[in-house]
């Protein structure tokens, strides 16, 4: 009887020996990687645009001069990440919107003056993304931080000049990418800031 108990306490330590070796061993080994549409290391280039755009002139002070017709093109955006871990990317993004505003005199309709506004954005994006089980499919937020600079042509013949302008420009959107061509695919996002929404081209190397 002894003897057996002696030979179940041997085979129950043996295990336990084994288990923790085991254990430990496995603490030695990365485990494998899970193939995930973003990883650390990755590189990104969209090209997007947005709609509707928030960047637009204000045109309140202008309406004492006569009828304002304001008219807004959506901002094209070119964009690049680097993935510093599996689930955090930095990057920068630069774009370039467009708007044109028009007072017609109400006493005199040939009157005519405006202006012509170019909005330059440049600013860091950070994204926090998300892994799913599909891995062709890349769900992140992210926040966009940067400037806004306006350059401004006046139209008429009694226009006075609109200063040129340098506002804070921001942005957070919630978005997802879908590489359907393997590193090739295309992405969308909503939220606020620059625009509402934001969609476009995206590749991956």
């Amino acid at each position: 009887m002894s003897f057996l108990k002696k030979t179940a306490g041997l085979v129950l330590l043996a295990l336990l020996v084994q288990g923790i070796f085991c254990e430990a061993a496995a603490g030695f080994y990365p485990k494998k990687r899970r193939k995930a549409a973003f990883n650390q290391g990755q590189s990104d280039v969209q090209l997007g645009i947005g709609f509707p755009s928030l960047i637009k002139p204000e045109t309140d002070t202008l309406q004492i001069f006569g009828a304002v017709e304001r008219k807004i093109f959506p901002p094209i955006q070119a964009r690049y990440e680097y993935g510093v871990t599996d689930n955090i990317g930095i990057g920068a993004l630069m774009g370039v919107a467009f708007s044109t505003v028009t007072i017609t005199d109400n006493t005199d309709p040939d009157n005519v003056n405006g202006f012509k506004y170019t909005y330059y954005i440049a600013g860091a994006r950070f994204a926090w993304h998300q892994p799913v089980k599909v891995d062709k499919l890349d769900f992140y937020g992210v926040a966009f931080a940067g400037a806004s600079f306006t350059s401004v042509a006046p139209f008429g013949p009694s226009n006075p000049l609109d200063p040129y302008k340098k506002t804070f420009a921001w942005s957070v959107h919630a978005g997802a990418s879908y590489y359907f061509l393997g590193t090739f695919g295309a992405f969308l996002e909503v939220g606020y800031g620059v625009a509402i929404a934001n969609g476009g081209l995206t590749l991956k190397f």
